[in-house]
């Protein structure tokens, strides 16, 4: 009875439930919101990070790179993308917004 509670306990700890984005291990291809507003978008970027998860990953996928991408000046709605093959997974920020017509504002 000790070694069951044991497993259904560690099995519950390594579960994972409370990751976001979901995915799996063999394979997912998965997207969906992060943030949005009322600006009407005209144009999109998209940044990316690739890699296995826990072990290594590689890229920015960052808002402000991929706003760098389409040059643009505001965020008006942010998604993101994710696709996972055999534990090797793409994570994709991709960002919706209206054209660098206003500069930044200042940092």
């Amino acid at each position: 009875m000790k070694a069951a509670m044991f497993l259904f306990s560690v099995l519950v700890l390594l579960s994972g439930c409370s990751t976001l984005p979901p995915g799996g291990v063999l394979y997912s291809n998965t997207a969906g919101p992060i943030y949005a507003t009322d600006r009407s978008p005209n144009k999109k970027g998209k940044s990316c990070a690739s890699g296995i998860p826990g072990l290594i990953m590689f890229g920015d996928a960052s808002i402000r790179k991929a706003m760098q991408n389409a040059n643009l000046g505001r965020a008006a709605v942010v998604d993101y993308e994710q696709t996972t093959v055999l534990s090797f997974t793409k994570y994709c920020t991709v960002v919706y917004g209206p054209r660098f017509d206003i500069p930044p504002p200042e940092e």
